[in-house]
């Protein structure tokens, strides 16, 4: 009796062994995300046979996204003569433009993440946060940052008003209904306009359209526009 006792607690030992083998087994097929987002597809069939490390996908936290830029030396300089910044804290409220050409709604904070500039493109990178409720944002998603920094006041002038001559900048003013051909030293362009640093009064007359049919000297009859 004692031999067959232990015989059958040799054989309880045994399936005790499967069964633990068994469950090992069944815990390492379940998946467990360390954190909630959203899932990729997954290229593998069911039953697909795996090595250890194998990489079944990816899952990715989109409740907020980061966005990468670089600026300019110059236009980091812009930013630091900006009377708001901090050089040990730098944060700047910014907008997205998507590519598109929409404003995306939320704005974000950006802040300086390199300690210098890349000496191959004289620039910087920043980082730059935006809430992302909707999921709208992907990963690999391009688009635009605007950066707002106080110029103080400027005079700019549309570009359809603009034209060159042996890369000279002009545009035509009104004295009466005469126009004249008038150069300008034109500076950076801000969205669909000019920046103009020397060579137009505050109170120049511009003709906004059609400076291409003009010629310096002729009479019009011009139509007042607020643009």
């Amino acid at each position: 009796m004692k031999v067959q006792h232990r015989a059958a607690r040799a054989k309880v030992g045994e399936a005790e062994a499967v069964l633990n083998q068994a469950r090992t087994r069944m815990a390492n097929t379940q998946i467990r995300a360390p954190f909630d987002g959203r899932i990729d597809r997954i290229q593998l069939k069911e039953g697909s046979l795996l090595e250890e490390g194998s990489l079944l996908t990816t899952i990715a936290d989109i409740n907020n996204m980061n966005v990468y830029f670089d600026i300019s030396e110059q236009e980091y300089l812009g930013i630091a003569s900006d009377s708001s910044f901090n050089r040990n804290n730098f944060k700047k409220e910014v907008q997205l433009i998507l590519a598109n050409g929409f404003l995306y709604p939320t704005k974000g904070i950006a802040e300086i993440v390199e300690s210098g500039f890349e000496a191959s493109t004289g620039s910087i990178s920043l980082r730059a946060r935006f809430q992302n409720p909707q999921g709208l944002l992907k990963h690999g998603a391009t688009g635009r940052i605007g950066v707002p920094v106080q110029t103080g006041d400027l005079l700019l002038v549309h570009q359809k008003s603009v034209f060159e001559i042996q890369d000279k900048a002009y545009v035509y003013t009104l004295k009466g209904d005469t126009v004249k051909m008038t150069p300008f030293q034109s500076g950076q362009r801000v969205g669909h306009y000019y920046v103009v640093e020397n060579g137009l009064p505050a109170d120049s007359k511009v003709v906004y359209e059609g400076a291409k049919t003009l010629r310096d000297g002729m009479v019009i009859q011009p139509k007042m526009v607020k643009n």
